[in-house]
Parts: structure tokens; C-alpha cells; sequence
């Protein structure tokens, strides 16, 4: 349960946040508070909704990597310890 004062500082809370060429999302850059990214279809459409090379999501909470590559979008599923070379266009769920 929210107190009245947890609940005002998560309403003033910005949707979206541009740090430099991430972008910070709860949901997706497309609707930051309600969207789902689950699919290859959705990160593509999302990511139409940035500049930023990469953005950070967790409405999942289900660690995924949505890589933009030959026109297309592919899901990467990370390994628990292995480091990830990240290039630029990616919707990632840590």
C-alpha cells in the first residue's frame, strides 16, 4: 500500500528520460507507463518512438535484449555472467 507521500513523488516522476543517447522507460519509449515489450513487432515499433541508440525498460521484469539489425528487430535472450557487446538500437530489460 501507498502512503499519500509515496504516491505523490511517483506522480511527479518523469515518463520518459533522455540521459545522453539512452533513453529510460518503465514500459516502452512508445508508452512509457503501459506498454509491454514482448515481441519483435512491439520493440519495432517502439523503438519509432526514439532517437536514442539504446532505452532501458523493466514492466517485464524478464531480463531481454531487442536488437535493431537488417531492417528488422531480433530478440536476444542474455545468459546469466555474460557480457554483452551492445550496438546501437537495442530496447534492453536488465
Amino acid at each position: 500500500r501507498l502512503t499519500p507521500e509515496n504516491f505523490a513523488f511517483l506522480q511527479q516522476l518523469p515518463e520518459r528520460q533522455l540521459q545522453g543517447e539512452v533513453l529510460l522507460a518503465h514500459g516502452s519509449p512508445r508508452a512509457p507507463v503501459t506498454e509491454y515489450v514482448l515481441t519483435a513487432e512491439i520493440a519495432a515499433e517502439s523503438l519509432a518512438h526514439t532517437e536514442a541508440d539504446f532505452c532501458f525498460v523493466g514492466h517485464t521484469q524478464a531480463p531481454a535484449r531487442w536488437q535493431e539489425e537488417d531492417g528488422g528487430v531480433r530478440f536476444c535472450l542474455p545468459r546469466a555472467g555474460e557480457a554483452l557487446q551492445l550496438e546501437p538500437r537495442a530496447i534492453l530489460n536488465p
